[in-house]
């Protein structure tokens, strides 16, 4: 494969990183929001709608990746919560697919996600969704994949496909518009220990999240977010979080080991909008954790700067936003049933 140059500013080593102090936690706000005045929705519907995984924004919908379901992607009404388009299914067919991927994003609207199986990236038209067609061309783009390369979602970010997943040397991959796998020189912002290579992205497990030029990084048992943002020929860390909580791991001749008596649930979900991020946000250490969300919502700009803290009235999973709301998925442990809350953000 042929690999070409992309530069990577970091802020951090070229202007001393944007970042809080050491001590200080992500979580630690002096404007502080107690959320009792919000809309309320129950997602229903003819659908199954089981397992949520993500949830994004799109114009009047709310879009639900469904792993426990027939129907991957659910186009759920913001008004009503009612399930007005189903799509994506498991199989063999043209517009069939092995899996949906850990991740999805919205971009010239089309889903994206990769269909790491069969080691694909996927831009399905969402207007033939919301059409109800149920046969229509999709774009389905070879990803390439080496002992040093292997994501495992992607999205677009000002017109390159960045990537994140286990590789040899980076952090994250970038590709060009053919494709071709471009030399990043990124690195994770904090110290990974013993673990090497590829094992990395297995051990330090996260999702990325775009919003126009720029997109956000999250690791999974912890509470460390990476910001950026792209150029023309480049990709410039804006800001990292201090990492209080990097996931603690054990290494027995190199098989590596997430150690749960020792790591913090961390950040559950983190949505983009155009001036900034919300993290959902729990410190419960993972061994105390039940599976119930958190009521914590903590909104930065893309500089890093803390702008609220949200507390939630109720436990949520999942969030994402609009350019005026806020949108929290909570799951009823009794009746198995999705409601979302909603609220405007300043």
């Amino acid at each position: 494969m042929n690999k070409l140059f992309f530069s990577v500013i970091f802020v951090f080593f070229i202007m001393g990183c944007k970042r809080a102090n050491d001590g200080e936690g992500i979580d630690s706000f002096s404007g502080q929001v107690k959320v009792t005045e919000f809309d309320s929705i129950i997602v229903h519907g003819e659908i199954l709608c089981s397992g949520v995984s993500c949830l994004r924004s799109y114009k009047n919908y709310l879009v639900l990746q469904n792993k426990n379901a027939d129907k991957a992607l659910l186009f759920v009404n913001k008004e009503n919560g009612k399930i007005d388009y189903a799509w994506g299914t498991i199989g063999r067919a043209s517009n069939e697919f092995s899996d949906f991927g850990v991740n999805f994003s919205i971009y010239n609207d089309s889903l994206c996600f990769m269909d790491i199986s069969q080691r694909k990236m996927i831009f399905s038209p969402i207007d033939k969704i919301l059409s109800g067609e149920n046969n229509f061309p999709i774009r389905k783009e070879q990803c390439p994949i080496t002992a040093e390369f292997r994501p495992n979602q992607f999205c677009v970010v000002d017109g390159k496909k960045v990537l994140l997943g286990c590789f040899e040397n980076e952090r994250y991959g970038v590709l060009d518009g053919k494709n071709n796998i471009l030399k990043t020189n990124s690195n994770y912002p904090f110290d990974v220990g013993t673990v090497k290579g590829i094992y990395k992205g297995t051990v330090f497990q996260g999702k990325i999240v775009p919003n126009d030029k720029r997109f956000a990084i999250f690791t999974l048992s912890s509470d460390i977010f990476e910001l950026y943002e792209s150029t023309a020929d480049s990709i410039r860390l804006l800001y990292h979080s201090p990492g209080r909580y990097i996931p603690a791991y054990t290494d027995d001749a190199g098989r590596y080991r997430l150690v749960t008596s020792r790591n913090i649930k961390g950040i559950i979900d983190l949505a983009t909008h155009e001036s900034g991020v919300f993290l959902l946000y729990s410190d419960t250490p993972q061994r105390e954790y039940r599976d119930e969300g958190s009521k914590i919502v903590l909104h930065y700009s893309w500089e890093g700067e803390k702008i609220r803290k949200y507390i939630l009235p109720h436990y949520c999973k999942k969030i994402c936003a609009d350019r005026k709301m806020l949108f929290c998925l909570s799951e009823d442990e009794n009746t198995a049933q999705y409601k979302i809350y909603k609220f405007p953000y300043e």
